[in-house]
């Protein structure tokens, strides 16, 4: 009997033994919500000097804007445009701050950093000052624009037409973009989807002038027109034709357009002056393209 005693007193962990697991075991949770949060003091030192990079480096707009989010860490590794070294980068989990313009919530200015509170993007310098966020705000409301068209005319029939056209399939669409070098990448499935930490490479535009969605489409405007038609040069030929009637009943404003079967076939990037010459089939015929 005391013999069993002795040895269930000898397993018995010492005070000393039990302090140093919970610590390891405190570090570790720690360690893990730091890694899934980040560290609460880099966020809360972002939020100062956040604002005083704002202030020092953009005085004349400073005031227009209001800090409307704290630091806060998304843990997602992406591929972000970095401002400095002017090249995209690997981010491995990022700091973002937010801005937002007092008199438009629609506009907002974000400063990115690493998770260690390094800053990796700028989107006052990088695309807000150059006229980004009006650029991208038109081009969105163009493509519900175009969107539009597309399904009042499919829905309801073209007018005037003497052109059968099949309803509307799922994998049929419309839809517009102003063009920079990711948006046309992104068009052709060859760039995945932007987010807010990219490059932007559209024009310069004044941030204090009014710009119109139709004076920009004209200048910069692209758009895709898809039909799951079989691919052939006639069925091609006979969408161009519809595609012609819309443009001159809407009076649709662009700078290019690309009409496509099944997605891989088709015109692409060609003008109203390609579009409306006078021998399309032949013009069909010799740029019918197979990407």
């Amino acid at each position: 009997m005391s013999d069993t005693k002795i040895k269930h007193e000898d397993t018995q962990l010492s005070p000393l033994a039990l302090k140093i697991i919970f610590a390891v075991m405190a570090v570790a949770i720690i360690m893990i919500y730091v890694y899934l949060k980040g560290n609460p003091l880099v966020g809360m030192r972002l939020n100062k000097e956040s604002d005083q990079y704002f202030q020092n480096h953009y005085s004349e707009i400073y005031s227009q804007f209001s800090r409307s989010a704290n630091a806060y860490f998304i843990k997602d590794d992406i591929s972000i445009w970095h401002t400095e070294k002017q090249e995209y980068i690997l981010a491995e989990g990022t700091w973002i701050v937010t801005y937002e313009k007092n008199d438009n919530s629609d506009t907002y200015i974000n400063f990115v950093y690493s998770r260690d509170g390094e800053m990796i993007y700028d989107s006052c310098g990088e695309k807000y000052l150059n006229g980004g966020t009006i650029y991208e705000k038109l081009s969105s409301q163009y493509n519900i624009y175009i969107e539009k068209i597309y399904t009042d005319v499919y829905s309801y029939g073209l007018p005037n037409t003497e052109f059968s056209y099949s309803a509307i399939l799922e994998s049929d669409f419309a839809s517009g973009y102003f063009e920079n070098t990711i948006t046309n990448k992104q068009a052709l499935g060859m760039w995945p989807v932007t987010t807010a930490f990219d490059q932007y490479t559209g024009p310069v535009l004044d941030i204090n002038k009014e710009y119109r969605m139709e004076d920009l489409a004209k200048q910069y405007g692209v758009v895709v027109f898809n039909f799951e038609d079989e691919k052939n040069v006639y069925n091609l030929y006979t969408r161009c034709l519809e595609v012609r009637e819309i443009i001159e009943e809407f009076d649709l404003p662009f700078n290019k357009i690309c009409i496509t079967l099944g997605r891989d076939n088709g015109l692409y990037n060609i003008t109203r002056e390609d579009l409306f010459c006078e021998d399309l089939m032949e013009f069909i015929k010799n740029n019918y393209t197979v990407m």
